[in-house]
């Protein structure tokens, strides 16, 4: 392939794939295949009129770092591109790897793109890396499909995420710009084997092109089946969570249970997924088990990331995980200011004048919201009663009772916000009284 051919392709895909594009943004990394796409990007751009610039990541990992970005500079110069480059962090000590964490950083800074397109030089190569990385990790249809070649960024601007070069080979691009004389730079850590991925560029590829010359376009051929496996797979998932899904975070076990296996599986993850929870298959086999246990008094808890998976009678719920405070803090009433925001609880304490509330000298004396301890005695409907009675005949689940705190004024309990109400400070029908109502940030 020449440099004209790959540069007509490239103007198809783009008039096929992004007809109105006005602005796209090159990841230049300096090695030859950003070098290589940055030229050809560079030729359309004059041809098709649109705006093209480049980003720069240094990662500050090697002692070449800040070299590769003055080189990236000069050549964008050169070229009369745009460019702007970002020096990142890379945790070295995170739990995921260098190669994840380095990933994760860059990802942050693309989010910032003001591009439509941010194109990426990822090949046919890269491509096989992925496929086979994702099947010694097990992987879903969805990780087996591997990198596709056109995602949204899911940042404010909307920007797609573009690899135009993936059914190009390594070889087919370093030709061109042999050809073509074109400089880049060779980052030392791509011969380091202790890379997975660099381990299997190095010693697995070669053996497989020797055994098996046309490899790359099978392994292409299984991400596509792939790609069209997890499609679907996704699709019937959302038929699925159409019929199981009481809100955005509660699912009704009872018609989970009525799913194969097969379907449950798919419908925990694809739901998971919505809130970033990815999690492995065993796991998600502990998870089903536990929630559609035949014991309906047990009460699951699954610690995800930032989320808390349980379980209340025949609903599966995701709580956002609370730290509940271990202090009493003090908040002031008055009619002018209804709503008083407690961070310390993550929500916010809603009073609403009612003739059938608490009455308003007790509700201004020295108000405050504490957890509770337990053994609380409360007056509720004419008799004194435990909390801990009063909550469980009103049926009030476990996870609202210990994400709700207690109001009191100086000693005395007053309500337990929007689930129980001390009915012996109750307003007279001639007075304006305040019911407390408990609205949680991000819902319970």
């Amino acid at each position: 392939m020449t440099k004209q051919e790959l540069v007509n392709y490239l103007e198809l895909l783009l008039q096929k794939t992004f007809p109105n594009i006005n602005h796209i943004e090159v990841a230049l990394s300096g090695g030859i295949d950003s070098i290589c796409l940055l030229h050809l990007l560079s030729h359309l751009s004059t041809k098709c009129g649109f705006l093209l610039s480049a980003t720069h990541i240094n990662h500050q990992i090697s002692k070449h770092s800040n070299y590769w970005e003055d080189f990236c500079h000069q050549i964008c110069d050169s070229l009369n591109i745009p460019i702007t480059s970002t020096k990142v962090i890379v945790n070295l000590n995170g739990g995921n790897g260098l190669e994840a964490e380095a990933r994760k950083v860059r990802y942050e800074v693309f989010k910032q793109s003001k591009a439509n397109v941010l194109a990426l030089a990822h090949h046919s190569d890269d491509q096989s890396e992925t496929v086979l990385l994702q099947l010694l990790r097990g992987g879903s249809p969805k990780g087996l499909a591997a990198m596709p070649k056109v995602r949204k960024l899911n940042n404010k601007n909307n920007t797609q995420l573009w690899r135009p070069l993936l059914n190009i080979t390594r070889t087919q691009l370093e030709k061109i710009v042999l050809e073509e004389g074109w400089v880049w730079i060779d980052d030392d850590s791509n011969t380091n084997t202790q890379f997975k991925r660099n381990f299997l560029r190095h010693n697995v590829m070669p053996i497989l092109l020797k055994e098996y010359p046309d490899y790359k376009n099978q392994f292409m051929r299984a991400s596509q089946h792939a790609a069209d496996a997890a499609d679907i797979l996704s699709e019937v998932a959302d038929t699925d969570l159409k019929i199981l899904l009481i809100d955005d975070r509660t699912i009704n076990l009872d018609i989970l249970t009525t799913l194969s296996p097969a379907r449950q599986r798919n419908a925990i993850v694809t739901w998971l997924c919505k809130f970033n929870i990815n999690t492995n298959p065993k796991k998600i086999d502990d998870i089903l088990t536990q929630l559609l246990s035949s014991v309906n008094s047990s009460i699951p808890k699954f610690i995800l990331k930032d989320w808390i998976l349980t379980r209340y009678q025949q609903h599966a719920i995701l709580l956002k995980k609370f730290t509940m405070p271990n202090e009493d803090i003090k908040i002031k009433f008055s009619p002018e200011n209804l709503i008083i925001d407690i961070p310390e609880w993550c929500g916010k304490l809603h009073f609403k004048p009612t003739n059938n509330g608490i009455n308003y000298s007790t509700i201004c004396d020295n108000l405050s919201v504490r957890r509770r301890m337990g053994g609380e005695i409360v007056y509720h409907n004419g008799v004194n009663k435990t909390l801990k009675n009063v909550l469980q005949e009103a049926k009030i689940p476990p996870y609202r009772r210990e994400r709700t705190p207690l109001l009191y004024s100086n000693n005395t309990i007053l309500a337990m916000p929007g689930l129980f109400i001390n009915t012996k400070l109750l307003s007279t029908r001639s007075e304006t009284g305040y019911i407390p109502i408990w609205i949680p940030y991000d819902g319970y």
